[in-house]
């Protein structure tokens, strides 16, 4: 299995990422997880393309301060 990465920098802390499903639900598409900017002291929420981690983020949020460490979240398929 190949392994790939991507660095915000030294002055980042990250936090563990959710895998959130694409289209096809059977095949993992994105990585959703917030980091810490230390020396802005402000929350990112990040989106990955899993195919691509060594790209960086597709999107992100910055927010204006900093989140208290262990944010997490669950994502479910919309229904009808």
């Amino acid at each position: 299995m190949e392994q790939t990465s991507y660095a915000f920098g030294d002055d980042w802390m990250l936090e563990e990422h959710l895998v959130v499903a694409g289209q096809d639900a059977r095949k993992a598409k994105w990585a959703v997880g917030t980091a810490l900017d230390c020396r802005r002291r402000a929350t990112v929420v990040a989106v990955y393309d899993l195919d691509d981690i060594a790209s960086g983020p597709v999107a992100s949020a910055r927010l204006p301060y900093a989140l208290p460490l262990g944010l997490h979240g669950t994502f479910l398929a919309q229904t009808s």
